[in-house]
């Protein structure tokens, strides 16, 4: 019995396991890929910021520094992220990987590492507010 035809190929039941369960077993692969790694050590060198106090302006950045992620738990959605301080973080995987941290005054960092072919694009977000005013910063690196 004949399933699929067009183009030339003619797909069969058994081909189409095949080919569905081919399928399946390479999106979980793609998709799990992350769960397999417990640790990050990433290397932002440029960036962006921008203050609010008064007009707001904004600069270009080009301090470099790390950031790491390790312990990551993904089935509590749990990290700690080390800089210049160390806390815990919480851990979004979808297809890509977001680190969220809440400070202890309110503030929020977000960093997701994209995936790509040989190395991991990333991106570090500052959301600041409190006493200096809103200020906010985004930056971009390479995890590995």
């Amino acid at each position: 019995m004949i399933l699929f035809s067009g183009s030339g190929f003619e797909y069969s039941g058994a081909k189409m396991k095949k080919l569905f369960f081919g399928l399946v077993l390479l999106i979980l692969t793609t998709v799990n890929s992350f769960a397999n790694q417990i640790s990050y050590n990433c290397i932002f060198d440029k960036g962006y910021e921008t203050s609010f106090i008064g007009t707001p302006s904004g600069k270009t950045l080009s301090d470099k520094f790390n950031l790491v992620f390790d312990n990551i738990d993904y089935n509590q959605g749990i990290a700690r992220m080390r800089g210049t301080g160390s806390g815990q973080v919480s851990v979004l995987q979808e297809y890509d990987l977001t680190f969220f941290e809440r400070t202890a005054v309110g503030n929020f960092t977000i960093t997701t590492i994209f995936r790509s072919q040989s190395k991991y694009n990333a991106v570090h977000s500052r959301h600041m507010g409190g006493l200096g005013g809103p200020y906010v910063a985004q930056f971009y690196g390479i995890c590995k």
